[in-house]
């Protein structure tokens, strides 16, 4: 696609000499794209320590509704959430989010409890995720 308007040497285009658009929207694709690798990679792992329940199932129930609300409610109010928070934070609570849903497992032997907090935390991984992706 060879185009005068996307030329590098554009006088117009602002200069981007430490690659900062590009790195952003690689920090954007890894921050939106980790969560989910750590969930489907962790498959066998809650379907040894949590038997009888579909976690395929559940999360691709969960993974598309909260972030189906979440972009709506942001097209709705997003004078109010200026988009650097909106990123940031999202970042910061799918990044601490991640950790108790491995160890969940590990450190409570209710096995119905395990699922309900797994659930819980993959239900707020898919509504913060919808959020960083408004």
């Amino acid at each position: 696609f060879a185009s005068s308007e996307f030329r590098d040497d554009d006088k117009d285009a602002p200069k981007d000499r430490y690659k900062f658009g590009y790195l952003t929207f690689l920090m954007l694709g890894v921050g939106i794209l980790l969560p989910w690798n750590s969930i489907i990679e962790a498959l066998d792992y809650f379907e040894i320590k949590m038997p009888g329940h579909d976690i395929q199932f559940v999360i691709s129930i969960l993974s598309h509704g909260p972030i189906f609300v979440a972009q709506v409610a942001m097209i709705l109010f997003h004078k109010y959430f200026p988009p650097i928070l909106t990123i940031n934070a999202s970042l910061v609570v799918m990044s601490i989010m991640c950790v108790p849903m491995v160890l969940l497992p590990e450190l409570i032997d209710d096995e119905n409890l395990d699922w309900i907090l797994v659930f819980i935390l993959i239900l707020l991984i898919s509504l913060v995720n919808g959020f960083m992706q408004s």
